[in-house]
């Protein structure tokens, strides 16, 4: 660290992003996330209490606390929490120098502020964070892109090139960005999002007084929607693996389709679950594919939010359109909304093939159904013909069945109606009317055969 290059106020800053509620979130996943985010803060259960009415009010910008600071323990620094619509962040600062003090402090100081913070916070936070570097310039003649080099060392020791992409200016101050998107010189991933703002050493007093607040605030909501737009795409990468692996499972039930068609003999209760399995499948498919509808059109209004604050920050000559954060811009309009629609188009055509494959089946159930209904009415009607014929036939072959076994077996003639002879008669009846009515139901059976063979050529 160069020991020469100072800065006056030099301070740093934590901003941190977390997701607060989501569509069809319940309110026990909306509570467990507020008390979450304000265990950041010491006594956080006390304070979750006192800023309950703030929370509920509505806007794009509610402060949180009725005092909207609470101080760093043990530190020149403060809190201070904000609801962003559906996102709450949290600011931590941490100053290098004395309350009130002018003086010019070494930017090393801002390593012990910088782990004044961390050891602060431990939990990373949902949608991401950034850190800001502040101070004035100790004299006019200080370099501000090496001052701001030296910034970048609290970070890490690796040296990064000076580009259109990475600076700018904010009410005259020199603001640097260090991140994958706007310094490929540099190895870092989203989280290691860095901002450097530099005010030069004649920036009067009582205008920093005012753009400080400025800054602050237009930072903390700029980089909302910088996080956010990240988030919802690398979550939406975990929800295209799901639809891709349940698309999997789609193609391998379509494929089924036709060897289920041509069997001759159709398994009606293993088809009835093979539905069952599709349906629910169908509905964790199409709960899938509305996240990744919702995320497609949630990336497009953060980023159209994202450009709307991006004219805030003016280039450094002041004559052309400033190249600062535009490179994410660019790379997210370019890469994630085009990835994230095309995801989404694809994943529907396999719903429509899901759609398709349960119409079949459901058809394939109720033919099968209909066949044995049909099958089922046919043969009650032959077993109630039968039965019809042998009841009407049963009083007429009654004495046709006496006249049998009087022939065959001649009562005596001291006990010509005995209770036994009277059994043998009426059992040898019934007998020969089940027979009849066999034998009519038979015949019923293949009239019908006979007719349907008619009827299908």
């Amino acid at each position: 660290m160069n020991a020469k290059l100072k800065l006056i106020y030099p301070t740093i800053n934590l901003f941190l992003y977390d997701l607060r509620d989501g569509l069809g979130d319940s309110q026990d996943a909306i509570n467990q996330r507020r008390e979450k985010f304000w265990r950041r803060l010491p006594n956080g259960d006390r304070t979750l209490t006192e800023s309950q009415n703030l929370e509920d009010r509505e806007g794009s910008y509610i402060e949180l606390l009725p005092k909207q600071y609470q101080p760093l323990p043990d530190a020149n620094g403060y809190y201070y929490p904000v609801k962003l619509n559906d996102t709450y962040a949290l600011q931590i600062d941490c100053s290098a120098n004395p309350q009130g003090s002018k003086d010019a402090y070494a930017i090393a100081k801002l390593k012990e502020s910088k782990q004044i913070i961390r050891d602060r916070h431990t939990s990373p936070a949902t949608l991401g964070e950034t850190w800001l570097i502040w101070g004035k310039l100790e004299h006019q003649n200080q370099d501000p892109s090496e001052t701001a080099k030296e910034c970048y060392r609290l970070f890490s020791n690796d040296s990064w090139q000076l580009e259109p992409t990475n600076r700018g200016t904010f009410k005259k101050a020199h603001l640097f960005e260090i991140s994958r998107f706007s310094t490929p010189s540099v190895k870092a991933d989203d989280r290691n999002h860095i901002i450097i703002c530099l005010f030069p050493a004649d920036y009067p007093e009582s205008d920093l007084k005012r753009t400080i607040p400025e800054l602050y605030r237009e930072l903390m909501q700029f980089f909302s929607y910088y996080h956010k737009i990240n988030w919802i795409y690398q979550t939406s990468r975990s929800v295209k693996q799901d639809l891709k692996k349940a698309a999997i499972a789609i193609q391998a039930k379509t494929n089924e389709l036709p060897h289920r068609v041509l069997q001759k003999s159709i398994d009606l209760q293993q088809l009835q679950q093979d539905l069952t399995s599709t349906l629910t499948l169908f509905s964790v498919y199409a709960s899938s594919l509305s996240t990744l509808e919702e995320y497609k059109y949630a990336i497009a209004v953060n980023l159209n939010n994202y450009n709307k604050r991006l004219t805030q920050f003016t280039p450094t000559d002041g004559d052309e359109r400033s190249f600062l954060f535009a490179p994410f811009r660019d790379y997210a309009l370019e890469k994630y909304q085009p990835q994230i629609t095309t995801d989404y188009n694809s994943a529907s055509a396999s719903l429509t093939l899901l759609e398709n494959t349960i119409k079949t089946l459901e058809g394939i159930v109720q033919l099968e159904q209909a066949k044995r209904d049909r099958n089922l009415n046919e043969t009650i009607f032959i077993v109630s013909a039968g039965i019809g014929t042998a009841s009407a036939s049963a009083s007429a072959i009654a004495g046709f069945a006496e006249q049998i076994i009087v022939n065959w077996f001649p009562p005596r003639e001291t006990d010509p109606l005995s209770t036994g002879y009277l059994f043998g008669i009426y059992s040898f009846s019934l007998i020969l009317s089940i027979l009849v009515g066999l034998g009519f139901s038979g015949v019923m059976g293949l009239v019908m055969k006979f007719m349907a063979k008619i009827k299908n050529r």
